[in-house]
């Protein structure tokens, strides 16, 4: 109660399609609370609007007092549609406004410091569209990934208004990593740069801590996973032949963390083993694990 009377509420909002965000903004809460008092932070899931019109309008409300929204993976009209208004009416007022991975509407109100994508492209801009990589009819994300791990670096080296732009890489690092560890990062990192409290700018906040595309998981290995395809090939061999538990996947930390409770609850029931599984494969078919959201081919 002396928390709430002494510092005035610091309003975060993260707008997505699912709840998968929840669980790490949830534990990061805490620690982000400590470092920064008053602090809220709430997250609003899309997919629930139509079924749930109190969600919708509980959404509504937080990005009415919202100090800093991150938008993303909203792409259906309808949920565009929903909070559009709400987004454009709030944006002047409010620290930033951030569109990653989304509908073209809500990217456009994009406003962090001197970046403001409803005005016409900079010339870093122009120069950035030079960077994209060639779509081809065989490419994946693989290509995609390394150029968002790849801008950041190269518009750090360039002064001025290209480092909100560059912002605007990191964060979406952030977001697509997803672990508890980037959820916390990513809240940090736009306090640091964009919050309307003197005493909170400029606070350390930890780099994107970035996943490997496909590699071998298992709760014993060092790290839980091994990623060079010659120890991958050895240990899932090894993991048939001992029976081990493991699977070969992609490493959105999603699946990392429903494979560690799968794997805690065979423990406590006492399984000794269980047959291997290779992301996206069935028997007799070839596996293909998934990176960035398409099947590419992946011989062992």
């Amino acid at each position: 109660m002396r928390d709430e009377l002494t510092y005035p509420s610091y309003n975060v909002v993260l707008l997505t399609l699912d709840r998968h965000a929840a669980g790490p903004a949830a534990r990061a809460l805490p620690k982000l609370a400590t470092d920064f008092p008053g602090l809220q932070l709430k997250i609003h899931a899309a997919a629930e609007w139509a079924k749930d019109p109190e969600a919708l309008a509980l959404a509504k409300a937080d990005i009415e007092t919202a100090h800093l929204i991150v938008s993303s993976v909203l792409f259906l009209e309808d949920h565009v549609q929903a909070i559009l208004p709400d987004l454009k009416a709030r944006r002047a007022a409010c620290d930033a406004l951030v569109g990653i991975i989304a509908d073209q509407e809500i990217v456009q109100l994009t406003k962090m410091g001197e970046l403001d994508m409803m005005r016409p492209a900079s010339g870093v801009m122009g120069f950035l569209k030079k960077l994209k990589p060639a779509k081809k009819s065989g490419s994946t994300g693989e290509g995609q990934a390394k150029m968002l791990r790849r801008i950041p670096k190269i518009l750090n080296l360039i002064p001025g208004k290209s480092q909100d732009l560059r912002a605007w890489f990191l964060t979406m690092q952030y977001w697509l990593g997803g672990s508890d560890d980037n959820i916390e990062s990513l809240v940090r990192f736009l306090i640091s740069r964009y919050a309307s409290r003197p005493e909170w700018r400029g606070v350390a906040a930890p780099a994107p801590v970035e996943y490997p595309e496909v590699g071998l998981y298992h709760p014993d290995l060092p790290g839980h996973h091994i990623t060079k395809i010659l120890r991958i090939c050895r240990k899932r061999v090894q993991a048939q032949q001992l029976g081990w538990p493991c699977c070969a996947v992609t490493f959105w930390p999603v699946i990392r963390r429903i494979l560690t409770m799968s794997f805690g609850v065979l423990k406590r029931r006492g399984c000794g083993s269980y047959r291997p599984l290779l992301e996206g494969s069935t028997a007799g078919q070839q596996s293909k694990p998934i990176t960035w959201g398409r099947s590419m081919p992946w011989s062992h």
